[in-house]
């Protein structure tokens, strides 16, 4: 029985650090589009509600990257995140780069 347990908290570690890579991706994707949209981080913070030291920091993985974080900055920016749900062994056995990524449509919202 201890196994099992090991076994589940081990799978729940992995999935859990599998997460924090793919946010960390979908920002990294985010800042990308936001140099290449020249959007400065005062803007972005700007239209986020929040700082610019507070941009800073999601953009270089020291704050919350959270997906609500995450949805905020890219509205912000005029675009979307699209979610997609896959079975955990599927996630994990995938190369998770080829998820991390951010749907160009222009969220009306933010316009």
């Amino acid at each position: 029985m201890e196994q099992a347990n090991d076994m589940d908290y081990e799978s729940l570690r992995a999935q859990a650090r599998w997460q924090i890579q793919e946010n960390k991706r979908l920002i990294q994707s985010l800042k990308e589009l936001r140099r290449r949209s020249n959007v400065s981080q005062e803007e972005l913070a700007f239209r986020m509600g929040i700082t610019q030291p507070a941009v800073s920091a999601i953009e270089k993985g020291n704050a919350d990257s959270s997906l609500g974080t995450i949805r905020r900055y890219a509205n912000a920016l005029g675009y979307v995140i699209s979610y997609e749900i896959l079975p955990s062994t599927t996630v994990m056995s995938s190369n998770p780069s080829a998820h991390a990524t951010v749907t160009e449509e222009h969220a009306s919202m933010a316009q």
